[in-house]
């Protein structure tokens, strides 16, 4: 369904939906033998959830500290501590908690958890690197950039949009993802294209459906796609053969038209410092979207409840993890239809099911077949089936989508 990937540094990480889900047995295993303490703590430990979903951090961090004061064996209540205050902005604190949880447990999936979290904030367990590729411009390339190309696209299996390129001078083929943050390839794609990684680059982590990938950093790559060429970072995932991505390294400097009917991508280069939002008399109307690192999120009514959701050309599909689901009321219905998706970080199991309404500005569909998954993503994404349909411009400058006939 989706090959997602983003870096470590985004600001938001969510937990599995085994730690909520298990939340009761794995406090209390045998209800009969309780003691008033281990009720309360207990208590305090649900409450400290109803807040986290709710985003009450400061208060849900109080609850879970006390929850973790009365039952010490209870590490899902540091987790969520330590997540609180990672929301809150409050890093140091956040490691304290984070380091906590992988000292106790560190084989266990919530010490795995810990661990990601402590690598997104740059403290590492494995002596990997976090460090982001290089996606500066300098005044030589701005000025080679083409001020407008037209790119044809086809459609893949799923949906997905691909656009012919040039690594380093060899054709592949590659995927047009507004929901990869940079620029990514397996190895064996590349040893496939003739290119050859070198064994010394820069090592660093890369998370996406499915889980964490150890990459190499391969700098000043020649990317191409039509007329557009550029020198970036790539980041290679050694032995994976998945779709190689392009990400928004290679087009964050341009606005750029996606013509849906067409089968076209129209870019066109930015301004430089201009920050005017642009309009055509062809606009029916304009989504604003924020960043989140190079993703861009967009503000969805889920069943009448606000979600932000990343808006990703990569995606076909709609895509939540399970975490997110109790944060707009809804709940995996019995009859829903069990699936494995997969992504960079590989497979992972899933759910099928509708969801009464989704809403992105006056777009509104009805009766919504969306996905669920048990992986660590830090929004939910909002793919293909959603606005494939349509055609849009992707104003980066304004931080817009302008939507037309």
């Amino acid at each position: 369904m989706k090959t997602f990937l983003y870096h470590l540094s985004i600001l938001s990480l969510f937990t599995s939906f085994i730690l909520l889900n298990t939340t009761e047995k794995s406090i209390c295993a045998d209800n009969q033998y309780r003691t008033q303490d281990q009720y309360k703590a207990e208590e305090y430990y649900k409450e400290g959830v109803r807040l986290y979903g709710k985003k009450d951090f400061v208060s849900a961090a109080n609850y879970f500290g006390k929850a973790y004061e009365i039952n010490s064996n209870n590490t899902n209540a540091i987790y969520y501590q330590g997540l609180s205050y990672h929301q809150l902005g409050d890093y140091q604190k956040a490691k304290q908690y984070y380091q906590s949880v992988y000292d106790k447990s560190p084989s266990s999936q919530i010490g795995k958890n810990a661990q990601t979290a402590l690598m997104q904030l740059g403290i590492n367990k494995n002596n990997v690197a976090t460090t982001r590729a290089n996606t500066s411009v300098t005044e030589n390339e701005w000025a080679r950039l083409p001020k407008e190309a037209t790119v044809p696209f086809t459609r893949g299996v799923g949906g997905h949009m691909f656009v012919a390129a040039e690594i380093n001078g060899r054709p592949m083929q590659v995927m047009f993802d507004t929901g990869a943050e940079i620029c990514h390839f397996g190895s064996e794609s590349l040893a496939k294209a003739g290119i050859s990684v070198p064994k010394d680059g820069p090592q660093s982590m890369v998370a996406g459906v499915g889980g964490n990938v150890k990459t190499t950093t391969m700098e000043n790559v020649s990317i191409k796609v039509g007329a557009i060429e550029r020198h970036l970072d790539i980041t290679v995932a050694e032995g994976q053969r998945g779709t190689p991505l392009l990400g928004e390294t290679f087009f964050k400097d341009f606005v750029y038209d996606i013509d849906n009917r067409g089968g076209v991508i129209h870019f066109t280069k930015k301004e430089k410092g201009s920050n005017n939002a642009s309009y055509s008399a062809n606009d029916v109307y304009v989504v604003p979207f924020t960043k989140a690192g190079n993703n861009m999120l967009v503000r969805v009514m889920v069943n009448g409840r606000p979600c932000e959701m990343i808006f990703d050309t990569g995606a076909f599909g709609i895509c939540f993890s399970t975490f997110h689901l109790p944060m707009l009321g809804i709940s995996i219905p019995p009859d829903a239809q069990p699936m494995v998706t997969g992504g960079v970080g590989g497979a992972v199991p899933g759910y099928q099911f509708e969801v009464d309404q989704i809403k992105l500005g006056p777009i509104s569909k009805s009766h919504v077949r969306v996905v669920a998954i048990a992986s660590l993503i830090p929004f939910p994404l909002l793919g293909q089936s959603f606005f494939g349909d349509r055609r849009f411009v992707i104003d980066n400058e304004a931080s817009i989508i302008r939507f037309s006939h």
